[in-house]
């Protein structure tokens, strides 16, 4: 991007992020909270249209938690996806859409916490509901033998909070990595998009 373009964003996102008052610290100068919501201030700024937290709040106190949940307030109201990997998920209950439980890397339960308007993903021209992240039969082992995920389908709409529970060592953050595209499953395909 232009220099300008950078500026503009950065200032957008410190001030939507609610982090206009630390803009001229030393990051060694910032709470660990502080931290966090500056790291994603900057990812913010780039306005992806998936955003994915992998155990974001292990750090945090009650205030920074109560402070990150404000932020992914922010990002849903944008219309971005939020895949969230936690251990703990009562602080989620009123945001989240989905809730996908992994336990000894398969899905052990899937619960719809709240009804969302799927309006905003059907395609009139191919007349059904299009997801926005589609796992078909993922699996994945990182020795090739033990498969740490097992077989995992999963659909995630566009605009769709979903937050991936389970212990850890359950496959969380593997599945992450598959998503992103750090990691490529062993078995099955992983579509973005459509892609």
């Amino acid at each position: 991007f232009a220099e300008e373009k950078i500026e503009k964003r950065l200032n957008i996102s410190l001030e939507e992020l609610d982090l206009t008052h630390i803009k001229h610290k030393s990051t060694d100068e910032l709470s660990n909270g502080q931290k966090q919501r500056l790291a994603i201030a900057g990812i913010y700024a780039m306005a992806p249209n998936i955003f994915l937290f992998d155990e974001s709040t292990t750090d945090l106190d009650a205030k920074g938690k109560l402070d990150f949940l404000e932020i992914l307030k922010k990002i849903k109201a944008k219309g971005s996806t939020i895949i969230l990997a936690e251990h703990d998920s009562e602080y989620l209950e009123n945001l989240a859409d989905k809730k996908v439980v992994l336990k000894n890397g398969q899905i052990s339960k899937e619960d719809k916490i709240e009804k969302i308007d799927t309006s905003l993903f059907y395609n009139k021209k191919e007349s059904f509901y299009l997801p926005w992240i589609r796992l078909e039969e993922v699996r994945f082992g990182y020795d090739g033998k033990t498969d740490v995920l097992k077989g995992i389908s999963l659909e995630i709409r566009k605009g769709e909070f979903v937050a991936i529970i389970g212990d850890n060592g359950s496959g969380k953050t593997t599945l992450f990595k598959l998503i992103i595209g750090v990691l490529k499953a062993q078995k099955g395909r992983i579509l973005i998009n459509g892609l």
